[in-house]
């Protein structure tokens, strides 16, 4: 049962971030983590994931340039992506809008809100629902 599980590509460069998207979501999804965009890059040479949770602010690349070459390779322009971001606001949710993310979700969040926007994203029931 365990390969029919959807996988999940949380991508932050925030050790403790990424335990927290990981032990909210591993009971149900099979949950891949890169702390840099490099390394998302790097794996998406490798897998191709049913969602990717992408942290816009990091070191070596933002979330909005990870997104771009996303959107230029054919086989991972269809996946969905929802950005995290310690900062909301206008500008953060027009951006998000024109790369045509499935939205973003505001660091820190609850357990709920984060399943809740995977759930959606991947257009299936939740486990509660």
């Amino acid at each position: 049962m365990a390969d029919e599980r959807k996988m999940i590509l949380a991508v932050d460069d925030t050790q403790v971030q990424l335990r927290i998207i990981q032990s909210v979501l591993r009971d149900e999804f099979e949950v891949r983590l890169a702390k840099s965009g490099g390394m998302a890059l790097t794996a998406l040479d490798r897998i191709t994931p049913d969602l990717i949770l992408l942290d816009i602010e990091m070191p070596d690349m933002s979330g909005f340039e990870i997104m771009e070459e996303i959107k230029r390779r054919p086989q991972l322009k269809d996946i969905p992506v929802i950005f995290i971001t310690a900062h909301a606001g206008p500008e953060i949710a027009a951006q998000a809008a024109r790369t045509r993310a499935q939205g973003y979700i505001v660091k820190p969040f609850d357990s709920k809100i984060l399943r809740d926007a995977v759930y959606r994203a991947l257009g299936t029931a939740g486990a509660d629902g």
